[in-house]
């Protein structure tokens, strides 16, 4: 079997946005939900798949929540971004004493810390002027928005320091029956929004993250059916 090397071309940038959570019925086919709580007894979740993560059901089949199970849609919504870029980094805890002769010894500390940053392009409503959804959502992130309209109402968004959850498809072309598609998925905290204006040049929007608590990271493997 071949090894093929991707370019970073091929990935996607998306962000989720969350539904109205479901507790009866059936969950739809090939679709993300996020796991609020799962049924003790003939739960819809797979067994592998934790509370508070994020999972893609099953391409068939009936999938009827059990009583107990509680799940939130997600949809997604592509970013346009230029570069991507995720650091993981373990924990380490320095052992080096005198016996540890010419060398340093380190154990692992069973935490890992997850960072990012993407780049991309302040965009706005190419007839109106307004902020794109995206530009809006990652500057409220550090600022206040207040709007006026012709009318003379104003709104007002108070800074959201909400968590936000980032898929990334590693190679968008795999769509094919047997292929795999990879996704990492992340749920963050945003730390950083530059937004530079060159005189020559585009006006930039940049958002540097790291990992929330809200779930535990993971990739996400799926064979397409």
């Amino acid at each position: 079997m071949g090894k093929e090397s991707i370019t970073g071309r091929q990935a996607v940038l998306y962000r989720a946005v969350k539904g109205t959570a479901i507790d009866t019925g059936d969950a739809d086919n090939s679709a993300w939900y996020k796991v609020v709580s799962i049924a003790s007894t003939g739960s819809v979740v797979p067994s592998v798949i934790k509370e508070g993560e994020i999972y893609k059901t099953a391409p068939s089949g009936t999938l009827t929540l059990g009583s107990g199970d509680e799940l939130i849609p997600i949809t997604l919504t592509v970013i346009c971004r230029v570069d991507i870029a995720t650091t993981a980094t373990k924990g380490t805890i320095d052992i080096t004493d005198s016996c540890t002769d010419g060398f340093n010894a380190y154990l692992i500390d069973g935490y890992t810390d997850i960072s990012g940053s993407f780049t991309a392009y302040l965009k706005t409503d190419d007839s109106t002027g307004e902020l794109s959804e995206n530009a809006e959502l990652f500057l409220n992130k550090c600022y206040d928005i207040v709007k006026m309209d012709s009318s003379g109402t104003y709104t007002r968004s108070e800074q959201n320091d909400d968590d936000e959850i980032l898929f990334i498809e590693w190679d968008k072309r795999k769509t094919a029956s047997g292929n795999f598609r990879q996704w990492l998925i992340l749920p963050i905290i945003i730390t950083e929004v530059p937004s530079d204006k060159p005189l020559k040049g585009p006006q930039n929007l940049d958002v540097s993250f790291m990992v929330s608590q809200e779930f535990k990271p993971v990739i996400f493997q799926e064979e397409v059916a």
